[in-house]
């Protein structure tokens, strides 16, 4: 069997290393590639789980690892392409990489964390080349709002905090057990939070904020929540806090600005460009951006875009959103987190 080990290692390195390419060179991960290697590699890691006593552990976390690629692309975090490319390095990886890693029923989740902090390390070493090396033009300015800051703060605070109760009490086992997933939860609904919450402009929205947090530190101080929250979960407002403040500054560097004579299809234009084209009697110009997957530019978009720029209101450039290579992220992570385990054992 460490045959099979080898020969399922040395598949999820070969695609790992297509993948990237194309993800770089091209933008998209390739169906030809990605499908028959699923097969192939679900198949061989299916008869060594079974060998070696594992198979629930890795049908469970193949099929947990499928839920959250699938959330991931719900939710317009990355494309389709790199879902099925998350969903072939957990049918690839052996499980005996990862079963011991975390406890819990979803292990294989370190593999992820492997593959976020490769991202996080290249959006923060690009953010820091910019600002120190190039000199790029920036179509933004770091702009301190403190009274909208606060108020997203608080509410992802206390959204998070909800979060964690409803989960603590319903599930308190699972909650204990697979903390690991919990934080990860509460990652993603911050990054989400933090989207929405710069749009929220409701009357009232103090008063809300302040009634929910009194409710929310009510709830803590009479339940036995109050224990996990001063153990764990307590240190949850200051890393928010950090998160927002580093996305913040990450955001400045989010953006690009092209000449209307290079947009290129899949390439996604921001909030504020997108909304010049509004007032245009032009067709066939895209409508608001909203700065993910969902508003990626076709080639009758772009079309109409040059149309419009030759106008007496029309730019000759515009501020794209930077494509992040995902692909690359999950293959590099992918390979270092097998890379790891091969040394520790």
């Amino acid at each position: 069997m460490q045959i099979l080990n080898f020969v399922l290692i040395s598949i999820c390195f070969i695609i790992c290393f297509i993948c990237a390419i194309t993800d770089v060179k091209y933008g998209k991960i390739k169906n030809i590639v990605i499908f028959p290697s699923i097969l192939i590699a679900f198949s061989l890691n299916l008869i060594l789980s079974i060998y070696q006593g594992l198979t629930f552990i890795f049908l469970i976390n193949v099929l947990m690892m499928s839920i959250v690629s699938f959330i991931l692309y719900v939710f317009h975090f990355w494309g389709a392409g790199d879902s099925k490319f998350l969903f072939f390095i957990v049918a690839s990886v052996p499980p005996t990489f990862y079963y011991n890693r975390l406890m819990g029923i979803f292990p294989s989740i370190s593999i992820l964390i492997s593959i976020f902090l490769v991202a996080l390390f290249y959006v923060a070493s690009e953010s820091i080349i910019i600002l120190f090396f190039k000199k790029e033009k920036n179509p933004y300015k770091l702009k301190w709002n403190w009274k909208s800051f606060i108020f997203s703060y608080l509410q992802g605070l206390i959204g998070i905090t909800a979060i964690n109760q409803i989960l603590f009490f319903c599930l308190p086992n699972f909650y204990e057990k697979n903390w690991y997933c919990i934080m990860l939860l509460n990652f993603f609904v911050v990054m989400k939070l933090s989207e929405l919450q710069w749009k929220l402009q409701w009357k009232g929205k103090e008063i809300w904020i302040f009634v929910m947090g009194i409710i929310e530190v009510i709830v803590t101080v009479l339940t036995s929540y109050k224990e996990r929250f001063t153990s764990i979960d307590g240190k949850m407002p200051i890393i928010f806090l950090l998160i927002l403040i580093f996305k913040l500054y990450i955001d400045r560097f989010n953006y690009k600005i092209v000449p209307v004579e290079k947009l290129r299809d899949g390439m996604v234009l921001d909030t504020p460009s997108s909304a010049l084209f509004q007032e245009s009697s032009i067709e066939g110009l895209p409508s608001i951006s909203t700065e993910d997957l969902r508003s990626k530019l076709s080639i009758e978009e772009i079309s109409a875009i040059r149309q419009w720029s030759k106008t007496e209101n029309g730019k000759s450039e515009l501020v794209i959103v930077k494509k992040l290579p995902f692909g690359l992220f999950l293959a590099v992570g992918t390979i270092l987190f097998i890379a790891e385990g091969i040394i520790t054992k």
